[in-house]
């Protein structure tokens, strides 16, 4: 991701104060929407693209050399429709995991390391390590490596 002003250098250096802690060489785009940021650990060498939203009420951990990218939503919390309240679960995306535009990664989901998320999916459940995984709900369609489980 490349800085192209001054104005977004500022930014980007305010929003970093917003979370819990960020890693080294992590960059995070000005305009990504941060809720509740001091719940939300992200890892060294990460890329959180432009128009992403981080909602980290339930806790968010994010690993190291994870790019998620832009129109994403990684939201922790969800309206239980039997008491008509919101509640939170923790997110954790491994390390080396890619989540391609326009996904969104509900309350309570671990995203193994090395996985990929592709474009337009909404995860909902655990999804393993190593693996691909698409859709509106995701599933894991194949493994990355075979025999590096």
């Amino acid at each position: 991701m490349i800085l192209k002003n001054p104005y977004d250098v500022v930014r980007s250096t305010l929003i970093r104060r917003k979370f819990k802690s960020v890693g080294k060489n992590t960059a995070i785009a000005p305009d990504v929407t941060v809720g509740d940021g001091k719940s939300i650990i992200i890892g060294d060498n990460c890329c959180i693209n432009q128009y992403v939203s981080l909602i980290g009420k339930g806790g968010l951990t994010i690993g190291d050399n994870t790019h998620i990218s832009s129109y994403s939503a990684v939201l922790t919390g969800f309206l239980d429709f039997k008491t008509r309240k919101h509640k939170y679960k923790p997110i954790t995306i491994g390390s080396d995991v890619w989540i391609a535009s326009h996904s969104i990664i509900g309350a309570g989901v671990i995203i193994g390391r090395g996985s990929i998320i592709g474009a337009n999916s909404t995860v909902l459940h655990d999804i393993p390590a190593l693996v691909f995984a698409v859709g509106s709900p995701a599933k894991v369609k194949r493994k990355l490596v075979k025999g590096l489980e």
